[in-house]
């Protein structure tokens, strides 16, 4: 099966996710955290890291581009 690399948006982790036959996204969260919410490493830029990291999940809103 196909991965893409994906970096969390909670903690900074980089894994790997597994394309289904449907080339849909297998996510169960980040082995680290858990967090479901990741972007391709290089889709974010460090100022929205920084500002993803210093609210609290509960708080957080971003629109899917």
């Amino acid at each position: 099966m196909d991965t893409l690399t994906v970096e969390c948006l909670r903690c900074g982790g980089h894994h790997p996710l597994l394309r289904t036959m449907s080339k849909a996204l297998q996510n169960g969260g980040c082995p680290r955290c858990g967090y479901l919410g990741w972007a391709e490493p290089g889709g974010v830029s460090e100022r929205t890291r920084r500002a993803l990291r210093d609210r609290p999940v509960e708080q957080r809103r971003l629109r899917a581009v």
